[in-house]
């Protein structure tokens, strides 16, 4: 069985998640704000495609499509 679905917007990268991961007094919230705002954007897309729940391993392919060529691949 076959499910995809699309997360619409711009997920962080892997250098503004350890930016925010890094930075001063407070880190812990920046980080934990950047994280559950992801989450819940992917959440809602896995939801409103009705994707159902998987019992046992799951197979998955991604593609990552950035907005511009000055994002970092990573």
């Amino acid at each position: 069985m076959r499910h995809s679905f699309f997360i619409p917007g711009t997920l962080p990268g892997l250098n503004e998640i350890i930016n925010a991961a890094k930075s001063g007094r407070g880190a812990g919230n920046r980080y934990r704000k950047l994280k559950a705002d992801a989450e819940m954007v992917i959440f809602v897309a896995v939801r409103n495609a009705k994707v159902p729940p998987f019992v046992g391993p799951v197979h998955i392919d991604f593609q990552w499509i950035a907005p511009d060529r000055r994002t970092d691949p990573d």
